[in-house]
């Protein structure tokens, strides 16, 4: 069994963006900025469909270190999860930060989550959820 659980809500959809946070074992992380939802794939401008995925830390050429991962993700490949603040960072992968202002995220959490998956053993899953609307207030207290 996994001791690590990640999930992605995605909160809110604009035209070029879709904001969101992300939760590990049920509990706020960092937030989340991700290219928008679209039909159909625009390479580098769409965000991942929903889903259940497995995360692993992974070499990333393009970025010259260890990375968190999504594997098997349905018409992508290389899909890491890292720092940035607005839509042309992502080209399709999840952004994470600590801080949210207006419609961009600062502050990343990439090395942080690459500790915790680490601490976790090297993998764990994500669900992304499509919540799109505003999160619970006691969603904090739930447990996955």
């Amino acid at each position: 069994m996994d001791s690590l659980m990640l999930t992605l809500v995605r909160t809110e959809l604009q035209a070029d963006r879709v904001l969101g946070e992300l939760l590990a074992n049920g509990l706020h992380f960092c937030y989340t900025l991700e290219d928008t939802l679209r039909p159909i794939k625009i390479v580098g401008c769409t965000a991942i469909p929903a889903g259940l995925y497995r995360v692993t830390l992974e070499w990333s050429p393009k970025f010259k270190r260890v990375m968190p991962t999504i594997a098997n993700v349905p018409n992508y490949e290389g899909i890491r999860i890292h720092g940035g603040n607005k839509p042309t960072d992502t080209e399709g992968c999840p952004l994470v930060a600590f801080k949210r202002i207006g419609n961009m995220i600062q502050g990343t959490a990439e090395k942080a989550l690459t500790k915790i998956i680490q601490d976790a053993g090297g993998s764990c899953l994500l669900v992304i959820v499509d919540h799109l609307a505003p999160i619970p207030g006691n969603i904090g207290k739930l447990t996955i």
